[in-house]
């Protein structure tokens, strides 16, 4: 893209959102305490024991019962660990054993089960939730900016829940029944992760659902966007920036090179961002975007039935 392009500049009114991040890149939206409560955490540690102390006492090594409980609690382990990256705003790909965990996991196969068992589909509905969630995570991460700015789905999961499947698990479990027992704790501990889930999506929902960005009027090109605001910015710091142009979601970092202060009028500043380390695809839609937008403004202002300048050979 030429110079000239890059720098063609129009007015235009976005939803627009963007925050100041720390020296690493990072804006953490929630503390990891604030998503995960201290007795949350310790209730967690109660089940896993629980759930370690049956399979030990119960369980024969060779058992395909508890062969199958012991990937569907592997697999929410492993959901937590994503889980408690993300937490931190850290990308778990950067783990020295993400791959090797992402691979033993991929060697599960869904349970085969009997199409009139109630907890042979109980067992099958909770490994595909557990999928669902799985496949959620490594999508955000996958599609992350840098590794430093995720947005999740802005749907929220609903709490899995053993009677849409089974009327009388808790009453078997209660009885004695070890099966029983077992899933029960299994499900209190997906519950647990799904509520710390859904705390992590309302958190990052401000990033994630452009419906709720504020429309702002910028001056706007695609090396950078310009705006009158009350906020201060301090000069060079950095930004996270998330610009919705249409049908288009533009995620992007920033660097805040002018912060003006004005005399008079409804705004106290003018702040200049020059984008960072812009894709030339992103860079060539912003140009795009601006040059439509003055194209419909200068048609809106030929009255209906005027003739429009025809091109000269």
């Amino acid at each position: 893209m030429s110079n000239q392009r890059r720098h063609f500049r129009y007015d235009v009114s976005v939803p627009l959102f963007f925050e100041k991040v720390d020296s690493q890149g990072v804006s953490l939206h929630a503390k990891r305490r604030e998503l995960f409560k201290i007795d949350e955490e310790s209730r967690l540690e109660y089940i896993n024991e629980e759930v370690a102390q049956i399979f030990e006492r119960v369980f024969s090594q060779n058992s395909e019962t508890a062969m199958l409980f012991h990937v569907l609690n592997h697999r929410m382990d492993l959901l937590l660990w994503m889980l408690d990256h993300l937490m931190e705003a850290k990308d778990p790909r950067l783990a020295h054993d993400y791959k090797f965990r992402m691979r033993e996991d991929a060697k599960h196969m869904p349970p085969k089960v009997k199409e009139n068992s109630t907890i042979g589909n109980l067992i099958k509905g909770f490994y595909e939730r557990i999928d669902q969630y799985l496949l959620e995570l490594k999508t955000t991460v996958n599609e992350s900016v840098d590794g430093k700015i995720f947005l999740f789905k802005n749907d929220l999961p609903l709490l899995f829940n053993d009677l849409d499947y089974v009327k009388n698990l808790k009453a078997l479990s209660e009885s004695g029944v070890v099966q029983a027992q077992v899933l029960c704790f299994l499900i209190e501990k997906l519950n647990l992760i799904e509520t710390i889930y859904t705390r992590l999506k309302l958190a990052y929902q401000g990033i994630s659902d452009p419906s709720v960005w504020p429309v702002e009027k910028i001056n706007l090109s695609a090396g950078g966007f310009s705006l009158l605001t009350n906020q201060e910015y301090p000069g060079f710091s950095h930004l996270n920036i998330f610009l919705s142009l249409g049908h288009e979601v533009i995620v992007c970092h920033g660097k805040v090179v002018l912060n003006k202060p004005m005399k008079s009028g409804e705004f106290k500043y003018r702040v200049a961002v020059e984008f960072e380390f812009l894709s030339s695809e992103y860079a060539e839609f912003i140009t795009l975007f601006v040059q439509r937008k003055e194209l419909e403004e200068a048609m809106q202002k030929f009255p209906k039935g005027v003739a429009l300048p025809k091109a000269s050979d």
